[in-house]
Protein backbone atom coordinates (compact mmCIF):
# COMPACT_ATOMS: atom_id res chain seq x y z
CA UNK A 1 0.00 0.00 0.00
CA UNK A 2 1.17 3.50 -0.81
CA UNK A 3 2.27 5.69 2.13
CA UNK A 4 0.13 8.95 2.91
CA UNK A 5 1.93 12.34 1.77
CA UNK A 6 0.04 13.93 4.98
CA UNK A 7 -1.31 17.25 4.67
CA UNK A 8 0.67 20.15 2.92
CA UNK A 9 2.09 21.39 5.69
CA UNK A 10 3.52 18.32 7.02
CA UNK A 11 7.18 17.12 6.74
CA UNK A 12 6.50 14.64 4.26
CA UNK A 13 5.17 16.76 1.51
CA UNK A 14 6.18 16.27 -1.61
CA UNK A 15 9.91 17.16 -2.96
CA UNK A 16 10.07 20.24 -4.66
CA UNK A 17 10.13 19.25 -8.33
CA UNK A 18 7.95 16.50 -8.07
CA UNK A 19 3.91 16.72 -9.13
CA UNK A 20 1.52 16.68 -6.31
CA UNK A 21 -0.21 13.58 -5.57
CA UNK A 22 -4.05 13.07 -5.95
CA UNK A 23 -4.59 12.84 -2.66
CA UNK A 24 -2.51 16.27 -1.57
CA UNK A 25 -4.95 18.01 -4.65
CA UNK A 26 -7.69 17.01 -2.73
CA UNK A 27 -5.98 17.92 0.69
CA UNK A 28 -5.92 21.39 -0.36
CA UNK A 29 -8.95 21.46 -2.23
CA UNK A 30 -10.40 21.03 1.08
CA UNK A 31 -9.00 23.31 2.94
CA UNK A 32 -9.26 26.09 0.77
CA UNK A 33 -13.21 25.50 0.71
CA UNK A 34 -13.01 25.34 4.76
CA UNK A 35 -10.58 28.68 4.74
CA UNK A 36 -13.33 30.22 2.19
CA UNK A 37 -16.21 28.71 5.25
CA UNK A 38 -14.26 30.32 7.85
CA UNK A 39 -13.09 34.24 5.52
CA UNK A 40 -16.53 34.76 4.97
CA UNK A 41 -18.02 33.79 8.57
CA UNK A 42 -15.07 36.25 9.83
CA UNK A 43 -16.36 39.22 7.27
CA UNK A 44 -19.81 38.59 7.87
CA UNK A 45 -19.24 38.77 11.96
CA UNK A 46 -17.45 41.82 11.36
CA UNK A 47 -20.11 43.14 8.87
CA UNK A 48 -23.19 42.22 11.29
CA UNK A 49 -20.88 43.91 14.36
CA UNK A 50 -20.34 47.26 12.76
CA UNK A 51 -23.75 47.69 11.17
CA UNK A 52 -27.36 48.83 12.69
CA UNK A 53 -29.53 45.65 12.52
CA UNK A 54 -32.65 45.91 11.07
CA UNK A 55 -36.02 47.15 12.53
CA UNK A 56 -37.94 43.70 11.45
CA UNK A 57 -35.53 41.04 11.08
CA UNK A 58 -36.83 37.69 9.88
CA UNK A 59 -36.20 36.17 13.07
CA UNK A 60 -38.07 32.40 11.98
CA UNK A 61 -34.93 31.94 9.54
CA UNK A 62 -33.66 29.09 12.13
CA UNK A 63 -35.99 27.04 11.17
CA UNK A 64 -35.13 27.26 7.43
CA UNK A 65 -31.84 27.11 8.23
CA UNK A 66 -32.13 23.60 10.02
CA UNK A 67 -34.62 22.67 7.11
CA UNK A 68 -31.97 22.76 4.20
CA UNK A 69 -28.92 21.49 6.60
CA UNK A 70 -31.02 17.83 7.14
CA UNK A 71 -32.20 18.51 2.89
CA UNK A 72 -28.34 18.42 2.38
CA UNK A 73 -27.52 15.86 4.68
CA UNK A 74 -29.87 13.46 3.43
CA UNK A 75 -29.11 14.24 -0.21
CA UNK A 76 -25.46 13.84 0.82
CA UNK A 77 -26.48 10.57 1.72
CA UNK A 78 -28.35 9.61 -1.78
CA UNK A 79 -26.58 11.16 -4.38
CA UNK A 80 -23.56 10.80 -3.67
CA UNK A 81 -21.79 9.07 -6.34
CA UNK A 82 -19.89 5.49 -5.09
CA UNK A 83 -16.44 4.46 -5.10
CA UNK A 84 -15.57 2.88 -8.68
CA UNK A 85 -12.91 0.16 -7.78
CA UNK A 86 -12.92 -0.98 -11.83
CA UNK A 87 -8.91 0.68 -12.02
CA UNK A 88 -6.62 2.84 -10.20
CA UNK A 89 -8.04 6.25 -12.19
CA UNK A 90 -11.49 5.49 -11.66
CA UNK A 91 -11.03 4.88 -7.96
CA UNK A 92 -9.25 8.14 -7.89
CA UNK A 93 -11.68 9.78 -9.88
CA UNK A 94 -14.70 8.36 -8.56
CA UNK A 95 -13.01 9.55 -4.64
CA UNK A 96 -12.23 12.77 -5.90
CA UNK A 97 -16.29 13.43 -7.21
CA UNK A 98 -17.26 12.09 -4.05
CA UNK A 99 -15.30 14.19 -1.92
CA UNK A 100 -16.33 17.53 -4.26
CA UNK A 101 -19.85 16.48 -3.78
CA UNK A 102 -19.67 15.85 -0.10
CA UNK A 103 -17.97 19.57 0.23
CA UNK A 104 -20.19 21.14 -1.76
CA UNK A 105 -23.65 19.90 0.14
CA UNK A 106 -21.81 20.37 3.41
CA UNK A 107 -20.68 23.86 2.93
CA UNK A 108 -23.77 25.24 1.31
CA UNK A 109 -25.67 25.08 4.11
CA UNK A 110 -22.95 26.94 6.21
CA UNK A 111 -23.08 29.80 3.33
CA UNK A 112 -26.86 29.44 4.29
CA UNK A 113 -26.67 29.78 7.50
CA UNK A 114 -24.11 33.10 7.65
CA UNK A 115 -26.53 34.95 5.20
CA UNK A 116 -29.35 34.35 7.43
CA UNK A 117 -27.02 35.32 10.76
CA UNK A 118 -26.48 38.42 8.29
CA UNK A 119 -30.04 39.36 7.28
CA UNK A 120 -31.05 38.36 11.45
CA UNK A 121 -27.76 39.64 13.25
CA UNK A 122 -29.06 36.90 15.86
CA UNK A 123 -25.36 36.07 17.00
CA UNK A 124 -26.46 32.81 18.27
CA UNK A 125 -26.78 31.82 15.00
CA UNK A 126 -23.15 31.71 14.92
CA UNK A 127 -23.34 28.39 17.24
CA UNK A 128 -25.34 26.92 14.57
CA UNK A 129 -23.31 28.25 11.82
CA UNK A 130 -20.29 26.20 13.95
CA UNK A 131 -22.36 22.91 14.34
CA UNK A 132 -23.71 22.66 10.53
CA UNK A 133 -20.02 23.43 9.67
CA UNK A 134 -18.88 20.82 11.55
CA UNK A 135 -21.82 18.21 10.90
CA UNK A 136 -21.01 19.19 7.40
CA UNK A 137 -17.85 19.67 6.64
CA UNK A 138 -15.42 17.38 8.42
CA UNK A 139 -17.21 13.95 6.86
CA UNK A 140 -16.01 14.96 3.50
CA UNK A 141 -12.10 15.48 5.09
CA UNK A 142 -9.23 13.60 3.00
CA UNK A 143 -7.71 12.16 6.67
CA UNK A 144 -6.31 8.59 7.20
CA UNK A 145 -8.71 7.40 8.82
CA UNK A 146 -11.53 8.04 5.75
CA UNK A 147 -9.80 6.95 3.50
CA UNK A 148 -8.79 3.52 5.96
CA UNK A 149 -12.50 3.22 6.12
CA UNK A 150 -13.13 3.56 2.56
CA UNK A 151 -10.36 1.28 1.65
CA UNK A 152 -12.46 -1.10 4.63
CA UNK A 153 -15.69 -0.70 2.35
CA UNK A 154 -13.37 -1.94 -0.96
CA UNK A 155 -12.38 -4.97 1.12
CA UNK A 156 -15.96 -5.79 1.97
CA UNK A 157 -16.86 -5.61 -1.68
CA UNK A 158 -13.89 -7.33 -2.75
CA UNK A 159 -12.09 -5.49 -4.70
CA UNK A 160 -8.39 -5.80 -4.37
CA UNK A 161 -7.17 -2.11 -5.30
CA UNK A 162 -5.22 0.44 -3.07
CA UNK A 163 -6.75 3.49 -2.37
CA UNK A 164 -3.92 5.11 -1.07
CA UNK A 165 -2.25 3.95 -3.67
CA UNK A 166 -4.69 5.09 -6.38
CA UNK A 167 -4.78 8.55 -4.29
CA UNK A 168 -1.17 8.65 -4.28
CA UNK A 169 0.16 8.60 -7.47
CA UNK A 170 1.28 12.06 -9.05
CA UNK A 171 -1.73 13.44 -11.02
CA UNK A 172 -0.89 13.19 -14.86
CA UNK A 173 -0.33 15.61 -16.88
CA UNK A 174 0.61 17.77 -14.55
CA UNK A 175 4.65 18.75 -13.13
CA UNK A 176 6.04 21.39 -10.78
CA UNK A 177 5.60 24.23 -12.94
CA UNK A 178 9.01 23.86 -13.86
CA UNK A 179 7.96 23.28 -17.50
CA UNK A 180 9.63 26.07 -18.91
CA UNK A 181 13.08 25.17 -17.24
CA UNK A 182 15.57 24.20 -20.21
CA UNK A 183 16.49 20.30 -20.11
CA UNK A 184 20.00 19.50 -18.06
Amino acid sequence: MGEDPGWPWSAAARPRGTAPSILTSLRIIYLSLVAGVVLFTLVVGYLVATTEPPEDPPNQMAIVVVAVSVLALVLRSRIVPPLDATDDRSLASSYKSRMIVRMALGEAPVLFALVVFFLTFEWWMLALVVVIGIVGLAPPAPTRAAIEADQQGLMTQGSGLSLLDALTRPTEGRSSGDEDAPAP
